[in-house]
């Protein structure tokens, strides 16, 4: 029930999180956070008064992250690694290889590209993690790549 979740026991939940689930801070903040949306909401419906709500008391941790990137130098020792087309090793290569160029495009997101995506300049997707729409400029590289895999082209 919604008054049984008081400061107290959000803090009783983030420790439990912590330390018997072994969860980092951003992980627990992703928990929290949906448990936070479920009172917004219900304030949102009259279901619970301000007062009710334990966020107000509450604050949640965010740890702040850093996100390295390859080098130009390491990109292209990768670029350089001997596999043979046609193999799975290869494609995989190529895929890692045009998500860095694509600006660190997530694997599940390379997976669902399609040539309709794809209209000589920039491929336009809606990301599937966040939903959001997204049209990205590809460099010179990341088109090599692509027409590499082009059957059409290929064939001509």
């Amino acid at each position: 029930m919604f008054q049984d979740i008081t400061p107290e026991f959000l803090a009783k939940y983030e420790r439990y999180l912590q330390t018997k689930q072994e969860l980092k801070p951003n992980t627990i903040h992703k928990h929290l956070k949906f448990l936070r949306k479920l009172f917004n909401d219900a304030l949102r419906m009259d279901k619970i008064e301000y007062q009710h709500n334990p966020f107000t008391k509450y604050k949640l941790k965010l740890e702040k992250t850093t996100r390295y990137f390859l080098s130009d130098e390491e990109l292209t020792k990768l670029e350089e690694v001997a596999t043979v087309p046609g193999e799975r090793m290869h494609l995989h290569k190529m895929m890692f290889i045009f998500a860095a160029y694509t600006g660190g495009l997530r694997v599940s997101d390379v997976l669902k590209l399609q040539w309709r995506n794809f209209d000589g300049t920039h491929i336009h997707i809606a990301i599937h993690k966040t939903k959001s729409q997204l049209s990205i400029k590809l460099p010179n590289k990341a088109i090599e790549i692509i027409n590499q895999f082009n059957r059409k082209k290929t064939k001509a």
